[in-house]
């Protein structure tokens, strides 16, 4: 749960618009194979 501290060392809003939409789209891989197990 570092996404917060990666977005605010970013000093682009589209790089940090980028980086959130990474890091939800891994979140939402990550809860996927959660629920598969």
């Amino acid at each position: 749960m570092m996404h917060c501290a990666i977005i605010l060392t970013l000093s682009s809003p589209k790089q940090a618009e980028a980086q959130v939409s990474q890091a939800a789209a891994q979140d939402r891989q990550a809860a996927m194979q959660l629920s598969k197990d």
